[in-house]
């Protein structure tokens, strides 16, 4: 897959990526990040019909394991300071 790679990062964030781990969470706090991951999320399953329960899991499951995810960053970019 041409994509599977880092698409939006700098030379630069790409041999350092704790710089934008960083910078990140310098601009939101844990509670924003859940709150707005839930809301983007929110609408695209809310367009969804009941027929797409399959979609709608999918989605449920991608917000939990992204959640999750920027909380283990948070651990260790707390842990990096």
């Amino acid at each position: 897959m041409v994509d599977n790679k880092p698409l939006l990062l700098s030379e630069d964030e790409k041999a350092n990526p704790e710089l934008v781990i960083k910078e990140f969470y310098s601009a939101y706090t844990i509670s924003q990040i859940r709150a707005l991951i839930k809301l983007l999320l929110s609408g695209s399953i809310e367009r969804l019909t009941p027929d797409e329960s399959e979609q709608i899991q999918k989605f449920k499951f991608f917000k939990q394991q992204l959640i999750r995810m920027l909380e283990a960053a948070w651990i260790i970019n707390k842990k990096q300071q």
